[in-house]
């Protein structure tokens, strides 16, 4: 049909054909891709413009501006503050006693758990433990799951598992960190 198509147009007609397309096509990723971003920066132009002529707006702005610093600024504090009341709830003891409640609700068994030496930071003390678990596969994680989800301050450093000593079961070797502020020194 196309070679039809060819023998029956001249080559001139064939040309206008192309032309038209090649419009066609231009025409629509203008509109698609540049006509909304060059009247974005056109009102931004505007914009600009009528700042300069008011001053009074470039002078409230200025102190929006110095506000909402203030503001966030403010808002840093109340969120250093509470999250230092945060990490002080958190304490080994505490943590130690939730990692038994998430295995009894996960039915997996805590096979040990040692402490590691802490890393003295300048803005947190790192508090690892060693911790050795069995269960079934799903139940590991589904307890992974619940430590990851308690507001602890905690973090997994790494895990591995193994095949367990019976059938379907697993043992999964896990140091997990317990963040708390730093000791206050004199």
């Amino acid at each position: 049909m196309l070679n039809e198509l060819s023998k029956n147009l001249t080559p001139r007609m064939m040309f206008l054909l192309l032309l038209a397309g090649a419009v066609l096509i231009l025409s629509t990723g203008y509109s698609a891709w540049f006509k909304k971003p060059i009247k974005e920066y056109s009102l931004l132009e505007n914009r600009f413009t009528e700042m300069q002529k008011n001053p009074s707006d470039l002078a409230g702005a200025e102190r929006e501006t110095l506000n909402l610093r203030k503001e966030i600024a403010d808002l840093n504090q109340q969120l250093t503050a509470i999250g230092r009341e945060v990490l002080k709830g958190a304490r080994p003891a505490s943590v130690i006693a939730d990692l038994g409640v998430y295995a009894k609700q996960h039915n997996v068994q805590v096979a040990g758990i040692k402490p590691a030496a802490e890393k003295q930071g300048k803005l947190y003390t790192e508090v690892p433990f060693n911790v050795e678990l069995s269960g079934a596969y799903g139940q590991l994680f589904k307890w992974v799951y619940s430590l990851e989800h308690s507001n602890k301050p905690l973090f997994i450093k790494e895990f591995s598992v193994m095949a367990g000593s019976d059938e379907g079961n697993r043992r999964m070797q896990l140091t997990l960190s317990l963040i708390q502020p730093p000791e206050k020194e004199g």
